[in-house]
């Protein structure tokens, strides 16, 4: 069994597509990984991480993908998963350090090695020039820039981040 710690939220499901009970996926971010027919990948239903297996798969665009699920055959099945939110493994990631773009770090735990702050990632908000992530700090809630160079290492596995962030920026919010 999978515990959600070792899955990332990769997007939503939009809409069905034709009459084989195809979806649509949209990725929260394109993706830079590929994706494995023989793995599952898994929807949230009730609350509950739910495998699913792909029989068919095609990019509609750089962040929508066309797929077909085993023992979803017909457009009314399809139609129940709309909406609900799609996880990956961790290991879907490059095996190299995975940059913050690939994955979704809500959740995580950073640590700023400048000013030793450490707090968990509530959210990332997209920006058409730069994702800002909210952080939850002790002493309050802080907003951070998602920049790779900032990024020291990333532990997939203990949820971690270590950043090198510009002295003073935890400070600007609080």
């Amino acid at each position: 069994m999978i515990h959600p710690q070792q899955l990332f939220r990769a997007g939503t499901v939009r809409k069905t597509f034709g009459a084989h009970g195809d979806l649509i996926f949209l990725f929260i971010k394109e993706p830079t990984f590929t994706l494995d027919q023989k793995e599952p990948f898994f929807l949230q239903i009730e609350g509950n991480m739910v495998p699913f297996f792909m029989v068919r798969a095609q990019w509609h665009s750089h962040t929508e993908l066309r797929i077909g699920l085993e023992d979803i055959d017909t457009p009314e099945k399809a139609a129940k998963l709309l909406s609900c939110h799609f996880f990956l493994p961790l290991t879907a990631t490059s095996k190299e350090t995975p940059i913050l773009q690939e994955i979704n770090p809500e959740g995580f735990t950073i640590t700023d090695n400048t000013s030793k702050k450490t707090g968990v990632i509530l959210y990332v908000t997209p920006y058409p020039t730069q994702d800002i992530m909210t952080i939850s700090f002790p002493q309050g809630e802080s907003l951070v820039p998602l920049i790779e160079e900032y990024v020291i290492s990333v532990s997939l596995e203990d949820r971690t981040i270590l950043m090198e962030l510009p002295e003073g920026l935890l400070d600007i919010n609080q």
